[in-house]
């Protein structure tokens, strides 16, 4: 005779319990043939009818209903904190990591230290993990330039280990309302598996006096700084006088050291775009008159808004786009001239309503 532990069969577990629930209820839609219904179990429906089912891991509640598809369970299992595989998703929360990753984001979106005590966002860390540890934009600060110190320290190793020559550009300005002065300096270098890199070494404000002897004492504390003083190679700069003269003090104090290749011949690279520039706004003094005339339509149209409405539904009327509408030039750049000149010849059928709008508009100007 069979002993009763022989003939009596093992008690399923909780498991396939729930596993063989699943099974039956959605079996019986043979329109439910996804795999990731096996992990749901069926709660019965909504007050709308709708059919209910939770995760079989966590319990969350989803709606079963065929016309929803799978997509939303489907995520869910991918990232469900309670289900086997998904362990790296249930990491305990930490505060360094955080901080890490907010300095990240202050300096990849150039955003203000402010972020950190924005309401909305300090709303939306604690709905995300109620265990954040908030900073105020103090620390946030201060988080920014340790990342820019350790940032700083890899890129030395980085310049200590590259075998080549390195080219700088440089360019100094000086800001219209605070007239301030700054000074940018650049690196360019090409790597052992000949990809371009670009790396700002310096950006400062450069106290008076703007001569060429203080100009160099300013880069060359600027590569000391990177211990890049033995691996230059070239210059490039527009033509202005104190950069001629800075780079005649630094060519001497490069050479003392025997630093630069082919004593120095192609230390200088003088800017082709900034040379362009100047061809370009030499040209437009031969027609320096007509310029003035487009320039003076063009601030009379956009002085007011009133004006600006009144010529969009003329050339509408002419059948004319308004949308981008007239452009002023910037004098110092040459290829916005351009791009006023390319809309003013756009908008020349409109010199009658420019006459009845303001008799003073000169008749010399092309948008005539």
């Amino acid at each position: 005779e069979e002993s009763e532990a022989e003939t009596q069969e093992a008690a399923p577990t909780e498991s396939e319990t729930r596993t063989q629930s699943t099974l039956t209820v959605f079996q019986s839609n043979k329109r439910l043939k996804s795999e990731v219904w096996k992990e749901y179990i069926p709660i019965g429906d909504r007050e709308d009818g709708k059919k209910m089912g939770r995760c079989m891991h966590c319990q969350k509640k989803f709606c079963i209903e065929i016309s929803h598809g799978t997509s939303a369970v489907t995520r869910h299992l991918e990232i469900c904190p309670m289900r086997a595989g998904n362990s790296e998703v249930a990491k305990k929360y930490d505060p360094k990591v955080d901080r890490d990753m907010v300095s990240e984001i202050i300096i990849y979106h150039d955003l203000p230290f402010k972020y950190v005590e924005y309401e909305k966002v300090r709303a939306r860390d604690k709905y995300l993990n109620p265990d954040c540890h908030h900073i105020c934009r103090q620390t946030a600060g201060a988080d920014v330039l340790k990342r820019y110190e350790m940032e700083k320290v890899k890129l030395k190793k980085i310049f200590a280990d590259h075998k080549g020559r390195v080219c700088f550009t440089a360019d100094m300005w000086s800001a219209r309302t605070t007239m301030r002065s700054y000074i940018c300096l650049t690196a360019h270098y090409i790597d052992d598996s000949w990809r371009l890199h670009t790396k700002i070494l310096a950006f400062c404000d450069f106290e008076a006096p703007h001569t060429g002897d203080e100009i160099a004492t300013k880069v060359l504390d600027s590569l000391k700084e990177w211990g890049l003083e033995q691996k230059v190679f070239s210059f490039t700069l527009d033509n202005a006088t104190s950069n001629t003269s800075m780079l005649g003090v630094l060519k001497n104090r490069l050479q003392l050291a025997n630093k630069l290749p082919c004593d120095g011949k192609f230390l200088h690279v003088r800017c082709s775009a900034h040379i362009l520039n100047l061809i370009v706004k030499e040209g437009l003094l031969l027609i320096g008159g007509l310029l003035e005339s487009i320039r003076n339509s063009v601030k009379f149209v956009k002085a007011t808004r009133a004006r600006i409405d009144s010529f969009a539904a003329y050339s509408n009327s002419l059948g004319i786009d308004s949308k981008a509408g007239l452009s002023l030039d910037v004098p110092t750049r040459w290829n916005s001239t351009y791009l006023m000149l390319a809309r003013a010849l756009k908008y020349r059928t409109t010199r009658h309503f420019l006459q009845r709008l303001n008799g003073s508009v000169e008749k010399s100007s092309v948008i005539y």
